[in-house]
């Protein structure tokens, strides 16, 4: 009888960016990284470039991730139709979960790529 051979499995554990649109198209941002994350080669979220920050990022530690929560602002209209995604998932052989939340203006409900 052959016994299983014990294996190391790698845990999913993507990055998850997490979108909240009000209706005065400011965002609420929660970035959140596994604990495994490598520091030579960090993940980041990118953002369309007329977006800017207008409260800095709080840092909390939950379970197996680091989570950083901010807010931005993206002047006049809403991300809908806009490039949004994470630098350094190629490098890292990683992925990431997008979820973004849209205000009843905008459409409302939730996309999630």
């Amino acid at each position: 009888m052959a016994m299983p051979i014990p294996g190391w499995a790698h845990p999913l554990d993507p990055a998850l960016l997490e979108l909240w649109e009000s209706e005065n198209v400011e965002i609420q941002v929660l970035w959140r990284l596994p604990l495994t994350q490598p520091i030579d080669a960090p993940l980041r979220p990118v953002l369309p470039g007329r977006c800017t920050e207008v409260s800095s990022p709080s840092v909390g530690e939950s379970g197996s991730g680091l989570t950083q929560r901010w807010r931005v602002a993206c002047r006049v209209r809403s991300l809908v139709g806009e490039r949004i995604g994470v630098e350094g998932l190629r490098e890292r052989k990683t992925d990431a979960l997008l979820r973004i939340h849209y205000p009843p203006e905008a459409g409302g409900g939730t996309d999630r790529l």
